[in-house]
């Protein structure tokens, strides 16, 4: 199936165009890749109805409904799992996830559904749209084809391939964004081999970082530089052996960056580290300190200043994400005094090429 990809960071612009012309869209993706949850985002942001149906659940009778028998004849009753504008809201969102893993039965008594707005006596609200999520078959998921006639109905067919520009840092350890960084081919590392139960995701990692924080808080502070061997298999049980032990491996080198605080407080003087792999570690921990608002963004800049094109390219992109955010979060930031106090003209004479 030829699809063009879009990143998380794309897909969360489209996400209110479809949302606005109500058209049906089927996301695409690996396990994991957080196709499901960006659409949840989109709910809560949005504050409409939402209702989650996972078609590997269901039955074609759970669809369709069921004969409600009057004399000589016989009307269709749906079930309760269908919006309902006087219980569920005037608007919302109606997402059949794990769509192609429900059999080819239950996919088919969707075509109403998805074309006609309606199955049998039941209609979709007016406000309401009907969007679909499923694995890629080459995941080794339980999934089946979709028939033509059904993946006809839908109006766009959306592969989401997420990078770690993606990740959402909200809780996650700087070490894990860092090693990401790094080793970005890592972010999704399924080899599609069938007896890998343990594998890179945006899921996984989120684990990773989760069981980290558990394991310090029960057993004390890792040491990075001689980290236990149960450490290390723990983490290589969350993500894959090899990626595991790499993560484990690259926590000595996060541990021999200089201190964030001295380079924030003296950019132009505080050391550039030579290794590659620290140097991921401070462009991480640097992005985690930035702040839009405030001098420590200019200083940021100044130090990006410093560095190679190829790391302080990536430092200034996130920075200027970071950015955007803010002015999305409050539009009534100074974007003309941000971008002066943090140097952004400067670095762009200089690396201009690499932006």
């Amino acid at each position: 199936m030829a699809m063009q990809s879009v990143t998380l960071t794309q897909l969360t612009s489209l996400l209110p165009v479809y949302w606005k012309l109500k058209l049906p869209v089927f996301f695409w993706g690996t396990a994991g890749s957080a196709k499901s949850s960006t659409v949840h985002r989109f709910v809560e942001q949005q504050d409409i109805g939402f209702i989650d149906l996972r078609l590997s659940q269901l039955d074609p009778v759970d669809v369709r409904g069921i004969p409600d028998i009057d004399g000589d004849s016989a009307t269709w009753r749906p079930f309760d799992c269908f919006p309902d504008e006087e219980r569920d809201g005037k608007y919302g969102i109606l997402l059949l996830d794990e769509f192609n893993s429900g059999p080819p039965t239950v996919q088919c008594s969707c075509y109403q559904l998805l074309f006609d707005r309606r199955i049998g006596n039941y209609k979709l609200p007016d406000g309401w749209v009907v969007w679909a999520c499923g694995n890629r078959s080459e995941d080794n998921g339980v999934t089946f084809d979709v028939p033509a006639p059904n993946a006809n109905r839908f109006a766009n067919h959306v592969h989401v391939d997420p990078t770690v520009d993606d990740f959402d840092r909200t809780g996650i350890r700087q070490e894990v964004i860092a090693f990401l960084f790094f080793r970005p081919e890592l972010l999704f590392s399924y080899s599609g081999d069938a007896t890998d139960m343990a594998f890179g995701s945006m899921r996984t990692w989120t684990y990773l970082s989760k069981l980290y924080d558990a394991w310090e808080a029960e057993m004390g502070e890792v040491d990075r530089s001689k980290p236990s061997d149960l450490f290390r298999k723990t983490m290589q049980n969350a993500v894959g052996e090899g990626e595991g032990h790499e993560f484990v491996a690259f926590l000595n080198n996060y541990g021999k960056m200089p201190n964030l605080n001295d380079i924030i407080s003296n950019p132009e003087e505080a050391p550039v580290p030579s290794e590659m792999s620290v140097m991921w570690a401070v462009v991480s921990g640097l992005i985690g300190h930035y702040d839009a608002d405030h001098e420590i963004g200019g200083r940021i800049i100044r130090y990006a200043l410093r560095l190679s094109a190829e790391f302080g390219a990536v430092l200034v992109r996130q920075c200027h994400k970071i950015d955007e955010k803010a002015f999305e979060r409050n539009p009534d930031l100074n974007r003309e005094k941000i971008t002066e106090n943090i140097h952004m003209l400067d670095f762009s004479k200089k690396f201009g090429n690499v932006l």
